[in-house]
């Protein structure tokens, strides 16, 4: 039985010898893969669009409307927006690790691939202003908060700024 066994082996390994160079890109490819070079995202990445941000080029648009005077703008927000970015899965020895996907900029650096953004979930808007006593004014004002935020108007107050 000891010289079937051998026999069998003798005969696997001259059949290998036909497609060891296959063999070896496979395993050289699968070493790469499981030693890639990714970083996980930095912890402080910036949501998709922030809000206090939002709230200050509102306020730069609607203080342009005409009789709208110095503005104030605070919105309210469900969420800040989710950021999602590109993992690769890798499966090793019945273990599964995701890594974020980099890719290099011009300047050398490496920033992470997003795979999708949302933007924030707005609850809410309340615009202070000087020319709030105008009834045009006002719709104005609420026409464009429900069209740069997707409020709809009965969710946005618009009031008169204090002199």
């Amino acid at each position: 039985m000891d010289m079937e066994l051998r026999k069998k082996l003798r005969d696997a390994a001259a059949s290998l010898g036909k497609v060891k160079y296959a063999l070896l890109l496979a395993a050289l490819g699968a070493a790469v893969l499981l030693f890639p070079t990714a970083k996980p995202p930095p912890e402080d990445a910036p949501p998709a669009v922030q809000t206090e941000s939002m709230e200050q080029r509102l306020e730069a648009i609607l203080s342009e409307v005409d009789g709208a005077g110095q503005v104030r703008v605070m919105l309210t927000t469900k969420n800040d927006g989710v950021t999602v970015f590109q993992t690769d899965t890798l499966y090793s020895q019945g273990e599964t690790k995701s890594q974020t996907v980099f890719y290099r900029d011009g300047s050398n650096g490496e920033t992470a691939l997003v795979q999708s953004e949302t933007a924030p979930e707005y609850l809410g808007a309340v615009v202070v202003c000087e020319g709030a006593e105008r009834a045009e004014v006002r719709l104005q004002l609420v026409k464009a908060v429900c069209a740069l935020t997707g409020l709809t108007g009965n969710k946005i107050s618009v009031l008169k700024m204090k002199n």
